[in-house]
């Protein structure tokens, strides 16, 4: 389960990559939440930062995939889980539901019971 959870978790932080450096430099114009000329300054704050925050998002996941290979840092994979689940639910209620969230939702989800086996001498 921890390695099935770690490559998905792998294949969000991909993901993860190209949403962040498309909202942190567009600033949610490319994101899909509303054409370009009717995006106001707010929401185009709010994206930008979220994309910045997407990006060490990546970061986080491809060293919770590494944890969970090495079945080490229980609470670390668990907030990284939990990180992984909210930015893809903020991103369903904005954008709604598209077919590369289900990369983070499921890698999030794994993650959470791939942690739970971490230190009770599971394989």
């Amino acid at each position: 389960m921890r390695k099935a959870a770690a490559i998905i978790l792998i294949v969000a932080a991909v993901m993860n990559v190209l949403r962040g450096v498309m909202s942190a430099f567009v600033g949610g114009v490319a994101t899909g939440s509303a054409p370009a000329a009717s995006v106001d300054s707010g929401s185009q704050a709010f994206w930008a930062a979220f994309g910045v925050f997407l990006l060490a998002l990546a970061l986080a996941q491809i060293a919770g995939a590494v944890l969970l290979l090495l079945a080490r840092g229980r609470l670390p994979v668990t907030i990284i889980a939990a990180l992984s689940v909210a930015a893809e639910l903020v991103m369903l209620f904005n954008t709604g539901m598209l077919f590369w969230q289900l990369f983070g939702l499921v890698g999030g989800i794994l993650a959470f019971i791939g942690a739970r086996g971490i230190g009770r001498g599971r394989p």
